[in-house]
């Protein structure tokens, strides 16, 4: 249109012109700073720049791995028995060392919450755990005091061992 418009042609013309006065002026005036400031500062802007990029990369990885965690931890929860469920018991082992008794009974508790504890006086255990799971574990310990813990009979001489 403006090639036609003799108004818009001269406002063409005048733009033209003052676009190309700008140019050399903006070529000829150069820059205020020296070079090995202007080397400098992009040096520094991109190590920002690529500080910001691995920030930012750094924060998602950090929230995959908290939505990871945060959707383990329900779905564990989400199986894990009441606590109304859980019964506790106390169990006064009759040979066997109180230690011995937690490492007897350890593997038959499985359900989450699940707990052995030494008495404080080191004389009896305290069993915590699914019913099921508590009465196994009993009857466990109970096979091996029947097994490895007999005690001789009142009436029945202890005799000494033949190496003595």
């Amino acid at each position: 249109h403006y090639s036609t418009c003799e108004n818009c042609s001269r406002v063409a013309a005048d733009l033209q012109y003052a676009e190309h006065k700008l140019a050399l002026a903006l070529s000829e005036l150069g820059s205020a700073m020296p070079p090995s400031v202007v080397a400098e500062e992009a040096i520094t802007g991109a190590e920002k720049v690529r500080r910001k990029n691995a920030a930012k990369w750094f924060r998602r990885a950090l929230a995959a791995v908290a939505g990871v965690l945060l959707s383990t931890y329900i779905m564990e929860n989400r199986n894990a028995a009441p606590k109304s469920d859980l019964v506790t018991q106390m169990v006064i082992p009759k040979c066997t060392n109180p230690d011995d008794a937690m490492a007897i009974v350890t593997p038959f508790l499985n359900s989450k919450g699940s707990a052995v504890y030494k008495g404080v006086n080191a004389k009896f255990i305290t069993i915590r755990g699914v019913h099921r799971e508590v009465e196994t574990a009993i009857s466990r310990l109970d096979e091996y005091e029947s097994k490895f813990c007999t005690l001789p009979d009142p009436g029945q001489p202890v005799t000494p061992s033949a190496g003595k």
